[in-house]
């Protein structure tokens, strides 16, 4: 497979407990379409493409003890719960005394809210506009390179962290900014 190829999702035999988990994390996923949905399940398939093969085997099989799980207690599957009942489970695998089921959870849900938020719509919904080149990008000088204080309302005045030297911006590292004041 070369790697402008689609890569396969990995939990195709999971997909309906995989979207259980990621509806019961990111309540917002239940209103997901089939493109939107595709688009999340690529995110995760590239996000996982260079993993050890044994850790998407655990995290298959983590899914089939989510998906079953429920049965004992409940009476069904947690793709088939409801929404509080889902919430509840995650809950206590959140909280289990058994490490492995807390990594096991931690891992999983790392994924979901990866695939869901790496979408662009989902970035824009939030707001979020990172870039690169951190809050420089977002920079604003005048024509004496004097800093200008940014005026859209999800950025900060002055960027944290920005390379200046009393106002002025500059390309210097903060570390040789910091030596030269010695």
């Amino acid at each position: 497979m070369s790697p402008s190829d689609p890569q396969p999702f990995p939990f195709g035999k999971q997909r309906r407990a995989f979207r259980a988990i990621v509806s019961a994390v990111v309540p917002e996923a239940e209103h997901l379409d089939t493109q939107q949905w595709a688009e999340l399940e690529r995110t995760v398939a590239l996000g996982l493409a260079h993993k050890p093969a044994n850790l998407v085997v655990l995290l298959r099989a983590f899914l089939l003890l989510v998906e079953y799980a429920p049965r004992l207690r409940y009476g069904s599957a947690f793709s088939s719960l409801p929404a509080p009942k889902r919430n509840a489970f995650c809950a206590a695998l959140e909280k289990s005394r058994l490490q492995v089921i807390r990594k096991g959870f931690w891992g999983i849900r790392t994924i979901a809210l990866m695939g869901y938020y790496a979408r662009p719509a989902a970035a824009m919904e939030i707001g979020y506009r990172a870039h690169t080149r951190g809050w420089q990008a977002y920079a604003r000088t005048d024509a004496a390179g004097e800093l200008q204080p940014s005026t859209h309302p999800n950025e900060p005045a002055f960027p944290l962290h920005s390379h200046t030297q009393q106002g002025k911006a500059t390309s210097e590292p903060l570390d040789a900014q910091t030596q030269a004041r010695q």
